[in-house]
């Protein structure tokens, strides 16, 4: 699901009135102005951002702005918040929507677009940052020793190259020893490469600091980068990263706007870092080496991961999750069809003492033509698994040499869903007794849903771990036990009949589990007048409202949602 473009197009279609803080000063901006700066006689960008200080708020109008006398397209030199998307009017409060008054920052090419001096806290927002090119850091955006917020922004096309044994970092974004905040924003086709260095780092942002990053509600889509495709984190110690509700899609594919490709992470490398994921979507991202969707090493750090799908990555080995020295928490998420190299290698790939704690966790075809696994351990690492499927690999659970795996709650996939082996490897793995052989039932595999009907062998054969939700969301335990895997099936509402009924005029609706709190949509809109009388009954109200929303021979969509979260659709019309 295309989330974070969506965010963005609902912020942008909407029209949103911005206040200014206490005494700070509006300037009003367009490309060819030549005015005084205010709403009514709007200058230049570069205008405003040589007179403007600390605090003030800059309006840019629609239209493309391509540079100034630093060379960049903007040089920022204050504490500024900097909004797309104003609508030009004259007089009134201003006005803004970014997709129909665009405001475009682009190095054509051939120079920066944005360079924020040391020491400032600077909001983008609602503006597109395209084309830019450096040969060093920050094609599109570079920053040190700054706090800064990217809202709402749209930066592709950009790109840091450089020539000789110096490293390129950050096509989209580079920043060093500050703080990024990022949301509902678009990072595509952005590309650090560098022609005779070792490691250039992350295609669409990277970030060198001890301070904290938040991405949220974000998509990276197909950038390019030799450490990190998409985003690269690194601090020496300390540092923080939350990334939630993102998408990382395609990057590492060598179709970004340079020549990069990926060695290692097609999403998120990071480095020193405690990190916190929660509900993000890797899919089809590629390294030539090491950690399709994710490679995070850092001694004896924490990376939480939360209700996240990893689809179809690849990686030469370790096409999903690798971890060095750290801590790995893995819980309510889904690691399938992510396929490695020649050789066999695992969905999530231990190494250097590590260890790991998966618990709620779907396994399923991690493999190439010669083989994969769902976990594999190395060099003394440690895995612990609880409530796991694990279906369809040449071996589950693959432990070398002096390294261990123990595991309890296990569905092993039978029929077409088998493994070719439950476990293997030279070191030990060690299985509890309250496993389970069955068919997993997923809903649509061939599509990427893995969450488990009615059917499956996974329903209330788990262990209560304390994991109280699951991939979607929805509570645990739904039935007599928790279920194993990523999700709890919850059995949908059953709609049997739906009756008209007059003075007041009124809907009953009569069926089963029918929860407390259950939702009603008619034809997509919700229906919040509604009483639930009982597990069986529903009464939809609202007088004429409501026969104005289901009008008489005109059929209808009705969606019934309950809080666990099955839900049922049908198509109704009363005669």
């Amino acid at each position: 699901t295309n989330r974070a473009r969506g965010r963005w197009a609902a912020a942008a279609v909407a029209i949103c009135l911005f206040g200014t803080a206490s005494g700070a000063a509006e300037w009003f901006v367009t490309p060819s102005a030549g005015g005084g700066g205010s709403q009514g006689s709007p200058c230049s960008l570069e205008t405003a951002l040589i007179s403007a200080v600390d605090g003030d708020v800059l309006y840019l109008g629609e239209g493309t702005y391509t540079g100034d006398m630093s060379g960049n397209v903007a040089l920022v030199s204050h504490s500024l918040s900097l909004l797309g998307g104003w609508d030009g009017a004259a007089t009134g409060a201003p006005a803004r929507d970014p997709a129909a008054h665009p405001s475009i920052l682009d190095g054509e090419g051939v120079r920066r677009c944005i360079v924020v001096n040391t020491g400032l806290s600077v909001v983008l927002d609602g503006l597109a940052v395209q084309n830019g090119y450096v040969e060093g850091e920050g094609g599109g955006v570079y920053a040190s020793g700054s706090n800064l917020t990217v809202q709402d922004c749209r930066f592709e096309g950009n790109y840091a190259f450089i020539t000789g044994s110096t490293n390129a970092y950050g096509g989209g974004i580079r920043l060093i020893n500050g703080n990024l905040a990022a949301r509902d924003s678009l990072f595509l086709y952005n590309d650090a490469y560098c022609n005779g260095c070792s490691a250039p780092r992350g295609g669409g942002v990277s970030v060198s600091s001890q301070g904290s990053v938040v991405v949220d509600h974000c998509e990276f889509r197909g950038n390019d980068s030799w450490l990190g495709a998409a985003l690269d984190i690194y601090s020496p110690g300390g540092g923080t990263l939350l990334i939630e509700d993102s998408l990382f899609l395609q990057n590492g594919q060598s179709t970004s706007v340079g020549v990069g490709y990926t060695g290692y992470a097609g999403g998120v490398y990071m480095t020193g870092v405690s990190a916190t994921l929660t509900a993000c979507v890797f899919q089809e991202n590629e390294a030539a080496n090491d950690g399709g969707a994710i490679r995070a090493s850092g001694g004896g750090l924490t990376f939480s991961v939360d209700r996240c799908w990893f689809l179809d990555n690849e990686g030469y080995s370790a096409p999903g999750i690798q971890v060095l020295s750290g801590t790995l928490v893995l819980t309510n998420s889904v690691l399938a069809r992510n396929r490695s190299g020649w050789f066999p290698q695992g969905a999530v790939n231990l190494l250097n003492n590590s260890e790991a704690l998966l618990d709620h966790v779907t396994f399923s075809e991690n493999r190439n033509q010669n083989g994969g696994y769902a976990v594999e351990t190395e060099e003394e690492s440690t895995a612990s698994l609880e409530n796991v499927i694990v279906a369809g690999h040449s071996a589950g659970l693959f432990a070398s040499d002096t390294s261990t795996i123990t595991a309890d709650g296990v569905l092993w996939g039978t029929g077409a869903w088998a493994n070719d082996a439950e476990t293997g490897g030279s070191g030990t793995v060690t299985v509890g007794s309250t496993t389970v052989s069955g068919d997993p039932a997923f809903v649509d595999p061939a599509n990427g849903d893995y969450r488990i009907t009615a059917a499956s062998a996974a329903v209330d054969h788990g262990i209560d771990s304390g994991v109280h939700h699951d991939i979607d969301g929805n509570p645990r335990p739904i039935g007599a036990a928790v279920d194993l895997g990523a999700d709890e099936y919850a059995p949908p509402p059953v709609v049997t009949s739906i009756l008209k009924k007059v003075n007041p005029f009124r809907f009953v609706v009569n069926g089963s589990n029918l929860q407390e709190g259950i939702r009603v949509y008619i034809n997509g809109v919700e229906w919040s007048t509604l009483t639930r009388k009982s597990a069986v009954k529903v009464v939809l109200k609202g007088g004429a409202a409501l026969k104005t929303a289901l009008p008489k021979n005109t059929p209808a969509t009705l969606r019934f949602v309950n809080p666990d979260g099955g839900e049922a659709t049908l198509v109704w019309q009363w005669p």
